[in-house]
């Protein structure tokens, strides 16, 4: 797209973005990686749901003392 330039004196033509276009193609990068991560989260709990339930062990460090190297 071009125009005529006639402002602070300057003459002749100059070529401006094409904003709409990319505006549309800035949306369906967003959709893209918004569609992405929200199948990577409904696959990663679908998976937590249909996995055994396996017990979580977590380590006693409350109790523990650290130890000290003099």
């Amino acid at each position: 797209m071009s125009y005529n330039c006639s402002d602070n004196g300057a003459k002749g033509r100059y070529t401006i973005p094409d904003y709409k276009n990319m505006y549309f193609s800035l949306f369906n990068a967003v959709k893209s990686a918004i569609d992405q991560l929200q199948k990577a989260q409904r696959d990663g709990e679908n998976e937590y749901i249909e996995s055994e339930d396996m017990p979580l062990i977590l380590p006693n460090v409350i109790d523990e003392k650290p130890e000290v190297n003099e």
